[in-house]
């Protein structure tokens, strides 16, 4: 959910205004900037804001009702199915007709992986330039 907020701007305005009315609280120099007009356009915006924060406040208790009211209907749409299935049993058609899965005997396993077959590989008849040691790993890889 949105969260309430805070306008800095709106802060900053209301620090300045009073900054200027400790100047003269009838300051007015003329298009639009005088400390009224200026005071005025603060009191809109700390308004909207208001009202922005208490339609958040008010979404917010909504979507808590509206998450308790799917709980409780979940929790009744399980029963009602429970309901069938007692009355009907899980393999009848009016289970199936209430969008019970039927069960259809045991379920399959997955099938074993098939086993991975190695590549055949050939290797030359030792050579004399092979040291005993290589000889022996190349005997113990074709055993």
């Amino acid at each position: 959910m949105p969260k309430t907020r805070t306008s800095t701007i709106l802060e900053k305005a209301q620090k300045r205004n009073l900054a200027i009315q400790s100047i003269d609280p009838n300051l007015n120099m003329g298009e639009g900037a005088s400390v009224a007009e200026f005071s005025a356009s603060i009191a809109e915006t700390q308004a909207k804001v208001d009202r922005y924060n208490l339609a958040i406040s008010t979404l917010t208790q909504l979507h808590g009702e509206m998450m308790a009211s799917e709980k409780a209907l979940a929790n009744q749409h399980e029963r009602m199915l429970n309901c069938v299935s007692g009355r009907f049993g899980r393999d009848s058609l009016e289970y199936e007709m209430a969008g019970g899965r039927k069960r259809l005997g045991k379920r399959k396993t997955k099938a074993t992986p098939a086993t991975v077959e190695m590549p055949i590989v050939t290797l030359s008849a030792p050579s004399a330039q092979q040291s005993a040691p290589e000889q022996l790993a190349v005997n113990a890889m074709m055993n």
